[in-house]
């Protein structure tokens, strides 16, 4: 065999296998699907991040329930979290609760955050311990944010940072009774 032949059949080989790991790698980093969508979510309490006492993450009382899980060392959390003090202050006082899970974090990092990033009186802070939540939940990386409908089904989900109008876009597809699905906004952090 020539040996511009077997160049030929080396760079093939190498062409075929970076192909075949470049897709390998790009399942890593794909979310995989949420199997709670259409189901009712988990029946979980949490203690309050910054006072005595448990939240349930839903109560049964609110006609939409957005779950957002985030932590103090992810980057998207950072860029999200004043859009979700925001949606809190606009849509909490008029049926919409919001449920803020500190997921993998110190208390006084996440406290930390809170207190750069900002607080809403229409927000419930939890701290998920033991990573209870992140696991019933299915969390793959952070941020994840959840909404629920008025009887507690998980109608939908997005993967990576949103904002305020996503937000108001999407609590208004909630309560039009429209299940929303699955949504992939960006890069979600694993570990901190």
């Amino acid at each position: 065999m020539k040996a511009s032949t077997i160049t030929w059949i080396v760079i093939g080989i190498v062409v075929v296998l970076a192909g075949f790991f470049a897709g390998r790698l790009d399942l890593i980093e794909t979310v995989p699907d949420s199997p709670l969508i259409g189901s009712t979510a988990p029946d979980l309490e949490l203690p309050f991040l910054e006072s005595d006492g448990t939240a349930p993450l839903y109560d049964g009382a609110a006609e939409v329930t957005v779950i957002s899980f985030w932590a103090s060392w992810c980057e998207p959390c950072k860029a999200e979290h004043p859009d979700l003090v925001r949606a809190a202050e606009s849509l909490g006082p008029d049926g919409v609760r919001f449920v803020a899970v500190d997921s993998q974090d110190p208390e006084r990092s996440a406290i930390a955050f809170l207190d750069e990033y900002g607080r809403s009186d229409h927000q419930e802070v939890v701290a998920d311990e033991d990573n209870r939540a992140s696991i019933e939940f299915g969390i793959w990386g952070l941020p994840e944010t959840f909404f629920l409908d008025a009887d507690g089904v998980v109608v939908g989900k997005v993967s990576g940072g949103v904002d305020f109008v996503t937000l108001v876009d999407l609590v208004g597809q909630v309560r039009e009774g429209v299940e929303i699905g699955e949504t992939s906004t960006g890069d979600v952090f694993q570990g901190g």
